[in-house]
Parts: C-alpha cells; sequence; structure tokens
C-alpha cells in the first residue's frame, strides 16, 4: 500500500440518529481535518420502536453512503473505515443489511459493541482540555445508551452503561405527551430508575466535575451560546445554576415550540429535549457545580488510532489499564480476597510467559487470564455450595471495560469448573463457542487452577523463587515459610488437569528455611 495514500483516510460512523464521514490527514505533526459530511437518517427511531431497519432506511442509507464514497475517491483514499452502533447492533435484520451494504456499497461495516465503542469515546474524551480533576466523570450522550465512566488520575476507574439514550428518552416524552401535561416530572423519574443504582451513584458522587459528551452539539451550542469557551466551538463550561436556570426555562416548552425557537427539525428538537433534562437530572443527583459540554465524535477516534504514529499503542495500553481497573472493582464488589488474587494473578502470569512457546498464544490473550484471575472468587458472594459456577454467572453478563462480550464469556468460561475437554465437537456451539476458544479455555483454566492451588489457604505461604520447563517437566521453586500440606494435596489435584492440556507433569520443589529442599 503507498504510504502517502495512508496518510489521508476516511472514516463513515453510521449513528442511530445520522450518518457522519470525516476525512483526515497527517501531516507528519498533527491530524488536520479535510471535510465533514453528516445526513440526518432516523435508524434509531425505526430499530427502537419496530425492533428491524425497513427497505426503504436502508435504501437511503445505501445511497448516503454511495455519495460519501463518491466524495472519498475524490481524496484518492484507499481505506475507508466504516462503523455503526446501537441501532444497527439491536437490530434483528443487521446480518442482512451488512449483507446488503457489503455488496452495493463495498463497504465492509464493523458494527461496534458497547464495550469497544465506550474504549474509543472515553480515550478522545480524556484528551479533552478541562481542569485537573482528581476524578472526573465522563458521559457520553448516544442516541441509544448513554455511557459513564469515572477518570481517578487519568485512569479509567469504573465504567457503567444504562440502555435508554437520548434518542430514547426522546421518545418516551413524545408518547408520554398524549396523556399527561406533567412530561417533565415523567422524564425525569423515568432518567431516576436507571441513575438511582446503588453502585453506580455511589460512584458519580465520588466526582468533583462532569464531562459531557455528545456526536452533536450544535443544538446546546445555540441554548448557551454565551458560555462557549474562548478559542473554539468545542466546549462549553455550565455552572450549575446556569444548567438548572436554563431547564427550568425549557421544561414547560413542548417539542414544536423548542424547534420553532430554534430552527431545528422535530427530531432534533426531541433530542434537545431530552438532553436538557438529563443533564439537569444529573447534575440534581449530584454537588457538582459545573459541567464541561463537548462534541466527541467516532469517526475522529478511529481516524486518530489509525493515522496517528503511536497511538495505537498507547491506546492499546489505557484499554488493558482500564480492563484491569474495571475487573478489580468489580472484585472489590462482590468483596473478593484482592490479595489472594493477586498472589494468583502473578503466579498465573509467570507460568503463561513461561509456556509461551507451548500454549502459543499472544499477549491479548494473557489479558484475558489476567481477568479470570481477578474475578476467579466472585461467586463466594452469593454461595458457598458451587462458587466457581456462580463466579461463571457472574462474571459471564459483566460490563467489563474494553472488553468484547465474547471475551467476556472466555474469561467466564476460565472460571468455570467445567473441563471442555470432553465437550464434542457439535455440542461446543451450546455454549456459544467455537473450537479454538475451548482450546483456549482449557489451557488458561489449567494454569489458573494450579496457580490457585498454590495459595489455596490464602495465606500467601509461598513465594515463586523460579520456574524450569524441561520437556517433559515443569519444576516450580518455592520458597515455604508454614506448613505447605493444604497446598501440596491440593497441586497433586491441580496437576492432573494441566498435564492433560500441556502434556507436561507439573512438580514444585519447596526450599524451606532451613535450606533443604523436597520435589514433589
Amino acid at each position: 500500500m503507498d504510504k502517502r495514500k495512508e496518510r489521508i483516510a476516511a472514516a463513515i460512523d453510521i449513528g442511530s440518529s445520522g450518518v457522519r464521514m470525516h476525512i483526515s490527514q497527517w501531516d507528519g505533526h498533527a491530524i488536520a481535518k479535510l471535510d465533514r459530511l453528516e445526513k440526518p437518517i432516523y435508524m434509531g427511531q425505526e430499530v427502537f420502536t419496530a425492533g428491524y431497519i425497513s427497505p426503504e432506511t436502508l435504501r437511503d442509507l445505501s445511497n448516503i453512503l454511495s455519495g460519501f464514497t463518491t466524495v472519498a475517491k475524490g481524496y484518492q483514499i484507499s481505506r475507508i473505515y466504516a462503523i455503526a452502533t446501537t441501532a444497527l447492533r439491536e437490530a434483528v435484520n443487521q446480518a442482512y443489511v451488512l449483507d446488503y451494504l457489503s455488496i452495493q456499497n463495498k463497504l465492509d461495516v464493523q458494527v461496534l459493541e458497547d464495550s469497544e465503542a465506550n474504549a474509543l469515546l472515553f480515550n478522545a474524551m480524556q484528551n479533552s482540555c478541562y481542569p485537573s480533576w482528581e476524578k472526573a466523570m465522563l458521559v457520553f450522550g448516544g442516541a441509544g445508551t448513554i455511557n459513564f465512566a469515572l477518570l481517578e488520575k487519568g485512569k479509567i476507574a469504573f465504567t457503567h452503561a444504562i440502555s435508554t439514550g437520548l434518542l430514547k428518552i426522546a421518545k418516551m416524552m413524545r408518547e408520554a405527551a398524549d396523556y399527561s401535561r406533567h412530561i417533565d416530572l415523567a422524564a425525569e423519574e423515568y432518567l431516576c430508575t436507571f441513575l438511582t443504582n446503588g453502585h453506580s451513584a455511589q460512584k458519580m458522587l465520588q466526582a468533583e466535575g462532569i464531562i459531557f459528551a455528545t456526536r452533536n452539539m450544535r443544538p446546546l451550542y445555540q441554548v448557551f451560546r454565551d458560555f462557549i469557551k474562548p478559542g473554539g466551538q468545542d466546549m462549553v463550561l455550565l455552572p450549575r445554576k446556569t444548567l438548572l436556570s436554563v431547564y427550568e426555562q425549557y421544561r414547560p416548552l413542548s417539542v414544536e415550540q423548542i424547534s420553532t425557537r430554534h430552527k431545528l427539525s422535530l427530531a432534533q428538537a426531541g433530542i434537545l429535549s431530552a438532553t436538557l433534562t438529563f443533564l439537569a437530572v444529573l447534575v440534581q443527583m449530584t454537588e457538582i457545580e459545573e459541567i464541561y459540554c463537548t462534541q466527541v465524535s467516532l469517526a475522529d477516534a478511529m481516524l486518530n488510532l489509525h493515522l496517528q504514529p503511536k497511538a495505537r499503542r498507547a491506546y492499546n495500553d489505557s484499554l488493558r489499564a482500564g480492563t484491569i481497573t474495571s475487573a478489580v472493582d468489580l472484585a472489590q464488589r462482590y468483596h473478593c480476597d484482592l490479595k489472594h488474587s493477586q498472589h494468583v494473578t502473578d503466579l498465573a502470569l509467570t507460568l503463561f510467559e513461561k509456556l509461551r512457546k507451548v500454549h502459543g498464544l499472544s499477549q491479548k490473550q494473557s489479558l484475558l487470564l489476567q481477568i479470570a484471575c481477578i474475578l476467579h472468587e466472585t461467586g463466594h458472594y452469593t454461595t458457598v455450595a458451587d462458587t466457581k459456577e456462580a463466579s461463571y454467572d457472574l462474571v459471564k453478563d459483566a460490563q467489563l471495560y474494553g472488553l468484547r462480550a465474547h471475551e467476556t464469556l472466555l474469561c467466564a468460561n476460565i472460571i468455570s469448573p467445567q473441563n471442555l475437554l470432553g465437550v464434542t465437537t457439535g455440542a461446543w456451539q451450546n455454549y456459544l463457542l467455537a473450537e479454538d476458544d475451548v482450546l483456549f479455555i482449557n489451557k488458561m483454566h489449567a494454569i489458573l487452577r494450579l496457580a490457585d492451588s498454590l495459595d489455596y489457604s490464602r495465606k500467601h505461604k509461598a513465594k515463586l523463587y523460579g520456574v524450569e520447563q524441561s520437556d517433559d517437566h515443569l519444576t516450580l521453586t518455592l520458597t515455604v515459610q508454614e506448613d505447605y500440606s493444604l497446598e501440596q494435596w491440593m497441586f497433586r489435584h491441580s496437576s492432573v488437569l494441566f498435564q492433560e492440556v500441556f502434556g507436561i507433569i507439573p512438580r514444585i520443589k519447596i526450599k524451606s528455611t532451613s535450606g533443604t529442599e523436597v520435589i514433589i
């Protein structure tokens, strides 16, 4: 590929309420924005009501994309990155839509899961200019979902998503208007049912400030034009009193009145009303005095990763750190023994590295092992009977920052006590797993069990002194301060699966305080 042409790229974002294409160029120092195109298309209204994208809307979408790709060709762009979010993700005819766009528009559209979109958006929001708060709440108001992240000392410490977005809130307010004069009160109570989740609300209260972002800030700019920060159109600083005062002025207004006042379409006016309501409810739940509003684009976030040198590595490092922090937060919520989890994690990652030539897995896959180690005791929170199976149930449905749903499912299966070696090929589909998944799970589960057995008493009796591998043995040398009988017994049981999976016999060499060595 011509590297000169690769310096210019285009990204298309197919959202719930519009389609956007951004074209940018890396000039050797910074990313320059060359062109911006946007067309409204209210797929979200169809999907959130009927569950699917109609043929008429699909043709409209295809025509918009045809126009966009024609513009992109004028820039001699060799690669267009096309992504889609909530509306296409929730459409029951998603596969048909993607196939149609692939054939008719020659575009391979990547449907982002919530976790993937969140990671891109929050990474972009972290680069926004705002006060150096110790803890900041990042909020992205999407049309289909609203996503939250607690940014603590520059790192993502917690994430949460609610399944209603600004378009869904606008739809609820429009429907409530048919039989109620108090739409504002109904909308406030509706939002509170999502925002008052105990753990999430507690996390939000820790924030010193809020950074709110959305894909289209133009309607808000019209309402708060006097509060745009000097130097550009990217940031609006709203004092708490100002926001609540303006909200009180807009509460009694109908969508039609807002539309007339600001010369917006009814759909745009509905989203503006929903946004003001959401921000007012959010601010009233906290004691925060300022809220920053900015515009963030998934298209720009994608272009930044693909055009800017070293951006991908920095993003991946940040994503990995955020995923680990998210897992630790979940472990704390379920009162896990974090010292034990860390001990097991350290042992498991050491084994992973030592066995790299045997298991043939990547560094990315080691992250899934690490997450499984952190969360392997979450099941103790709900039962004392079958804790590993309970851990599986809790983890498989968890929202873990930066992990796709399938990756989270893999983490749950690594924890699960069921050994999939005996599962027939035809039965794998019942576990939503492929053959490669089953092999990966068994390898990671064998390592986790062996690492867990070495601290089975949770007393951290042993320290790993060294690891030696031969053709048929893996020898772990440990220094032990106390009686290690329980761990030795558990190690023998765990070594059976390890030997089945890797074809290597694990053994431990204990170095006592007196200097004697015992091989088990």
